[in-house]
Formats: C-alpha cells, structure tokens, sequence
C-alpha cells in the first residue's frame, strides 16, 4: 500500500510490477548486488594495498629509468618500415 497526500493505493491497482512482492523481490536483488559491489570493492583494495606494500618492500630494485616522450622522426620510421604487414585475404569468407 503506499499513501500520498492522505490516499491510501495498491501499487498493483497502478501496475502488476508494482506489487508488493515484486518490489520487495527487486530491493532484495540490489541488496545483494549493493553487497556483491561491496565485497568486491574491498577485495580489490586489499589487493592494491598487497602490491603497494610489496614494491615498497623491494624498494628501487625494478624501477625504470624515465625516458624522454620527445617525438624522433627518424624512430618513427624505423618503426613503420618494421611492423608486420598484414596479409591481404582472398575469396568470400563469411
């Protein structure tokens, strides 16, 4: 039953999805869904919390050099001419 301005209604007057079985059904449903997001929000913290505090533990070890982002033309090129060349398909194919 809801009630607005002192009337009182069945949602299923209005609507079948307006029941009251289905919409308890469907808070159920975001409930668990709500709790699953939860659950793996806070998994996903501990793991990024794991990885922090294993690099920190190996300190500079694996860290590497920082090289310029300045475009070099002539790479560039060297890049182009060496990059796979895609094979060209023959016939129909479906």
């Amino acid at each position: 039953m809801f009630q607005k301005n002192g009337y009182t209604f069945n949602g299923s007057k209005i609507d079948r999805q307006f029941s009251y079985s289905k919409i308890d059904f469907q808070l159920k449903q975001n409930d668990k869904a709500q709790d699953i997001h939860q659950s793996a929000h806070s998994h996903s913290q501990n793991q990024s919390s794991v990885l922090e505090n294993t690099v920190s533990a190996l300190g500079g070890l694996f860290d590497i050099p920082t090289i310029g982002t300045e475009y070099d033309p002539d790479e560039a090129e060297f890049q182009r001419l060496h990059k796979p060349k895609k094979k060209k398909k023959r016939g129909y194919h479906l």
